[in-house]
């Protein structure tokens, strides 16, 4: 369900309070009344070619598989507020930038997924990684592990098993160093 959620901030302090829905009796609709009170009915035909090409273009840096899905459910919702048919290359500039701030506040928010110390162990050696800079380049992990006492905390058979599965898995890649000592480097996976 992670996926499907969007997220937003206020400054206004959420209050809980019990709430019931409000009650009435069952109404009525005369759909050709209905028609003449709005002139207007919500529908979007397509996409420009600028705003598909766009949309085609877009390579979404995380966020889950549905990500590029609900862009596009925004860039509609958004053509139909404007009372469009199409959907401009505005509107899907808008939907983009919008859904790479959702991407940006749900790696703020990421849940926790560590149950057992191999799970916890994983996902602090890549948020370190990730801190550290091994997106963009190679990082020396050992000298990581040494300066934030991953072996006293997890041991040093358990924090050498994460990272051999992490590299047999794709999600770190190595790549050796040689100079007077051959020396291991890893870098975070960034795209599949």
């Amino acid at each position: 369900m992670y996926d499907r959620l969007l997220f937003g901030y206020s400054d206004v302090k959420f209050y809980y309070k019990h709430w019931d829905p409000p009650t009435s009796d069952p109404m009525t609709v005369d759909y050709e009344d209905y028609a003449a009170l709005v002139p207007y009915v919500p529908r979007v035909n397509g996409l420009s070619a600028e705003a598909q090409a766009m949309y085609d273009s877009w390579e979404a840096q995380g966020g889950g598989s549905r990500i590029k899905q609900n862009c596009m459910k925004v860039a509609l919702i958004t053509t139909m507020m404007n009372h469009e048919e199409t959907v401009s290359e505005g509107c899907m500039r808008c939907a983009i930038r919008f859904m790479d701030w959702q991407i940006a506040i749900r790696q703020v928010f990421e849940p926790g997924e560590a149950v057992n110390d191999s799970a916890r162990c994983r996902t602090i050696i890549l948020e370190a990684m990730k801190q550290r800079g091994a997106c963009d380049g190679y990082i020396n992990i050992k000298r990581l592990a040494h300066d934030r006492k991953w072996a006293k905390r997890f041991g040093d058979w358990l924090v050498k098993s994460v990272i051999k599965s992490l590299a047999d898995m794709g999600e770190i890649q190595p790549k050796i160093v040689d100079g007077e000592e051959s020396e291991t480097m890893y870098k975070l996976r960034t795209k599949w």
